[in-house]
């Protein structure tokens, strides 16, 4: 940025605040939890008191951290412009509750002026504002619409309990080279660190040189890879031209048959360190000469759409994301799922009621119900509205009896407000039905539903729901679905994707 246009932007703050602005650092960005961070911005008035506060995850409440002092020199004239310069290191209950562990961290600081809290503007968010006051719109208005609001938003996506990873991927068996499906696929199982645990992976992409749209799939369940049908999807998606990646996360299993098996470090933490883990093997990944990296789709099924919505809210570098009945309040699950018996491990089985495991992975809600906010996409809805980069779909079922639609609706409904996304819902014929589905009824849950014929190759929003009336949690053979509602489900998710127009069908 120019010094002009540095000046140009930092006279707005004064314009669309009263009392002043947040210039760095900017949200939304990653940030180590044991380094300090350096505020600076700008006031209206000389000399003002400057309070900097962060939100107490364990309370809820913000705390005033420190205090400082604008400058009684202006930086800028006409107006005046006051500078301002604090540094400062949150203890931990500001990064993440501390029933929460060390997986995440999410600091939300607020800056006041005259208990005023002040705007805070990224680079894109200040051109925006500029653009829409030279539009002829008043200055706060255009504030108020570009900024990215109250507060700074950071994340430590390494962890609260260490610093940034430096291993990349290291692979235990292959690459193999072979063919499937009349295409030339290559594939590997990988090995990368991540908080002290070794975590495995399986990476499946095409055989030919150049650099390929990614998926990150995210399994649902705590069993791991090769259980289901994972290895076989990821060779299918290689052989259209995807490069696919799939994390075995931390205490699960990758199984690819007898003599084949690999225990990934650490335990289940129920949709909080395997994002961590999914973003790490994200990262290396897009670091490949063979992956495109602004071709990346994120996408997963019950625990793995939990997992996926949560690594989009805390920054995924990715395009478009498609959750698939992922839990977005597990307090509730705990609450609900008492009838349903699971086995922890996959040989295990199916006596133990799930709640049970959720005690063991995350402990009761009623002892630790902050740990268990942390793992839920609603509670942080709004670092998924922030997301406007992302082409966002959440599809769900009715008939789910592991995760109930109101996940979705509440979810979306916290995130984009009543009528910020478009929302479907079909009978148990595949058919649009306007009417709210069951489960999506409460204030708090309330969308509003489209009459309209569904998107097939066009889909210019970026936030939709489908909701399937006869959609189970997952759909096996027999079950008594409806074919219809199978064959919307799977044309739907196609269609999302393969208008994403990058040049190979899912």
């Amino acid at each position: 940025m120019t010094n002009f246009a540095f000046g140009r932007f930092a006279r707005l703050c004064l314009l669309l605040s009263v009392s002043g602005c947040v210039w760095t650092p900017n949200s939304r960005t990653s940030h180590e939890s044991s380094a300090a961070i350096s505020m600076q911005g700008y006031s209206g008035g000389s000399g003002s008191t400057v309070r900097i506060l962060a939100r107490n995850w364990d309370s809820g409440a913000f705390d005033e951290l420190t205090t400082t002092t604008a400058s009684t020199t202006a930086s800028f004239t006409d107006p005046e412009l006051y500078s301002w310069a604090k540094s400062l290191t949150p203890l931990a209950k500001y990064w993440r509750p501390t029933q929460a562990g060390c997986s995440a961290g999410r600091a939300e600081l607020r800056v006041t002026i005259d208990d005023d809290p002040l705007k805070t503007f990224t680079t894109p968010a200040g051109q925006c504002a500029f653009d829409r006051v030279l539009g002829g719109e008043h200055p706060v208005s255009a504030g108020n619409a570009c900024s990215d609001g109250d507060e700074v938003i950071l994340f430590d996506n390494n962890g609260t309990c260490g610093t940034a990873e430096t291993g990349g991927l290291t692979t235990v068996l292959g690459p193999i080279t072979g063919p499937y499906n009349g295409a030339s696929v290559t594939w590997e199982v990988v090995s990368y660190p991540v908080q002290g645990n070794t975590i495995y992976g399986l990476i499946c992409r095409p055989s030919a040189a150049g650099a390929h749209p990614v998926q990150i799939f995210n399994h649902g369940g705590w069993f791991g890879l090769g259980w289901g049908n994972e290895p076989q999807g990821c060779m299918a998606s290689a052989a259209k031209g995807w490069v696919v990646a799939m994390s075995t996360y931390r205490g699960e299993r990758l199984y690819l048959g007898p003599g084949y098996e690999w225990v990934s470090g650490g335990s289940v933490e129920l949709c909080n360190g395997e994002v961590t883990d999914v973003l790490r093997l994200t990262d290396l990944v897009l670091a490949k000469s063979y992956a495109d990296s602004s071709k990346v789709l994120m996408h997963g099924l019950s625990h793995g759409g939990c997992i996926t919505t949560r690594a989009v809210q805390r920054g995924a570098p990715v395009q478009a994301a498609i959750d698939v009945a992922g839990p977005s309040e597990w307090a509730s699950l705990h609450a609900l799922l008492g009838g349903w018996l699971v086995g922890e491990l996959p040989t295990d089985p199916a006596t133990t009621p799930f709640p049970d495991l959720m005690e063991d992975w995350v402990g009761d809600p009623a002892s630790v119900p902050h740990a268990y906010e942390w793992r839920s996409s609603k509670f942080v809805a709004e670092d998924l509205a922030v997301r406007t980069d992302v082409k966002y779909l959440r599809m769900q079922g009715v008939a789910d009896t592991i995760v109930p639609p109101g996940h979705a609706c509440k979810l979306m409904k916290a995130a984009f407000g009543a009528y910020g996304s478009q929302s479907w819902h079909f009978n148990n014929a595949a058919g649009v039905t306007a009417t709210a589905p069951v489960g999506c009824t409460a204030t708090d849950a309330s969308l509003s539903w489209q009459s309209a014929a569904k998107p097939t190759t066009s889909w210019p929003g970026n936030h939709y729901v489908f909701v399937y009336d006869a959609l189970p949690h997952a759909v096996v053979p027999g079950d008594g679905t409806p074919v219809a509602v199978v064959n919307a489900f799977v044309a739907d998710y196609n269609n999302f994707v393969n208008a994403l127009g990058w040049g190979v069908v899912y």
